[in-house]
């Protein structure tokens, strides 16, 4: 499928999305067609001189390549096979031990019954120790669930408010952008992280974007 986008991306930090489920948002809240234009916004000044900077750099070559980069911490390496860093889930300790030991161990996959709502993962079944029914609680971007039939369930950016399912981890912060770039097909594996170890990384990460952001900014001067 092919698209045209009008326009550069803002300069302002908003998100612009598509949310299809209460047809709201993009083009009349619909799934992208052939054929869309994408108008995007006006471009920063800073955005201009970075334009002009990579245009006049490219000479009589169809590809311009910017004269800079961001570390290997910002952009990491995407695979087919990847790992993605869970803080334990507040009703981890229902699970069976076999099951707990699956979840830390095992290969899942990314189902093809997954969207922006969430991510359904096949490949590792995982059983609670005893028929549980919960009520329902707040649950976040990134709330990994449990349902009864055993393959787990990572919310995404249009998830639900509350759910009733096992809350069996909660993806660090700092790995959601890495999550939501995977696809139906590609596997995962989850590595336990703590609490505290996940709040440095997001904020080590916010302080690498601010340094990037602040070099680009003075290359471009």
């Amino acid at each position: 499928m092919e698209w045209r986008t009008v326009g550069v991306a803002r300069g302002d930090g908003r998100r612009r999305a598509t949310y299809v489920r209460a047809a709201l948002g993009g083009i009349d809240g619909r799934a992208l067609r052939r054929g869309d234009e994408l108008p995007v916004g006006r471009p920063s000044e800073l955005s201009r001189r970075i334009g002009a900077a990579i245009q006049t750099s490219r000479g009589n070559n169809r590809i311009a390549i910017g004269k800079w980069g961001v570390s290997s911490s910002l952009a990491p390496f995407h695979s087919s096979s990847a790992v993605v860093r869970v803080i334990e889930g507040e009703h981890a300790h229902l699970l069976t031990s076999e099951s707990r030991d699956r979840f830390w161990s095992g290969e899942f996959r990314v189902a093809a019954q997954s969207d922006r709502m969430g991510y359904r993962l096949e490949g590792v079944s995982l059983e609670l120790s005893t028929p549980t029914e919960l009520l329902s609680e707040a649950v976040v971007f990134g709330t990994v669930q449990l349902p009864p039939g055993g393959n787990p369930i990572v919310l995404m950016a249009d998830r639900q408010t509350t759910g009733g399912y096992p809350r069996i981890g909660e993806v660090a912060t700092v790995d959601l952008p890495f999550m939501a770039q995977l696809k139906p097909g590609d596997r995962l594996r989850f590595r336990p992280v703590s609490l505290d170890e996940a709040q440095r990384l997001y904020l080590a990460r916010e302080d690498n974007i601010r340094q990037a952001r602040a070099a680009i900014a003075l290359h471009h001067h």
